[in-house]
């Protein structure tokens, strides 16, 4: 009886713990920097390779993140001497409306889990 009322304990977690669990993390996108202009909070990020390759031009505001190579944030955007011209950079951009600005930039790539990567 009390390995009955165990098994089912047991099962009952483990349905409840995967009715919880949290979606995945979207991807950020790897690009690199062709041009930035903080006082217009504007930069301009080439994606993909050779002749695929395309400049994309993003607003960043209020609301956006900036991580710098050390995985931390920082707090002056794209002021950030890390934010230059050359420099390989991961982002998320808006979606709808907003697909033209992005929610978060970083110097490092958060898609390779803890230690990020360059």
């Amino acid at each position: 009886m009390c390995r009955m009322f165990t098994s089912l304990s047991l099962a009952a977690l483990c349905v409840a713990s995967a009715g919880h669990s949290q979606p995945p993390q979207p991807q950020h996108i790897n690009g690199e920097i062709v041009r930035v202009s903080p006082d217009e909070s504007m930069v301009v990020i080439r994606v993909g390779d050779g002749a695929d390759s395309r400049e994309l031009t993003f607003k960043v505001g209020k609301t956006t993140r900036f991580w710098g190579s050390d995985e931390r944030l920082v707090d002056n955007g794209l002021y950030h001497v890390g934010f230059k011209q050359g420099t390989a950079v991961w982002f998320q951009k808006g979606e709808g409306q907003a697909s033209n600005s992005i929610t978060e930039l970083r110097l490092y790539n958060p898609n390779k889990g803890a230690g990020g990567g360059k």
